[in-house]
């Protein structure tokens, strides 16, 4: 399986445009997380790598892939997690998606951080 990526982003209040658009909120061009993550060959884990943009910067998603991708290979302590999917049956790269994006809603509690899921690919 390849390396796959979600962006979040953080979203602000519509603005007069995105109103009449009827949508209820903005995405923000400042700040979000970039998740990298790989399902290894023999389907025991999945590796992740995180790069996070500060609310007061400026969001690039190139440059976070390229963080969160550094992190994922890292061979450095605490670069990268690793999630223990021993004894998980029938997985998919679909399941394995949504293992990644519940494990990133977890951590976004503990970053105490207002995002939404942008994209996913």
């Amino acid at each position: 399986m390849s390396v796959k990526f979600i962006h979040r982003r953080y979203v602000t209040k519509a603005t007069l445009e995105d109103k009449l658009a009827g949508k209820q909120f903005s995405v923000s061009g400042k700040g979000g997380v970039t998740v990298a993550y790989y399902w290894a060959a023999d389907q025991s884990k999945v590796l992740i790598g995180v790069a996070r943009c500060h609310q007061d910067e400026n969001f690039n998603k190139r440059v976070a892939r390229d963080i969160a991708m550094g992190r994922l290979y890292s061979n450095k302590k605490n670069r990268h997690t690793e999630l223990d999917l021993l004894g998980l049956k029938n997985l998919t790269p679909k399941s394995i998606h949504d293992i990644v994006d519940g494990w990133l809603e977890n951590q976004e509690r503990l970053w105490d951080m207002d995002i939404t899921n942008c994209k996913a690919n």
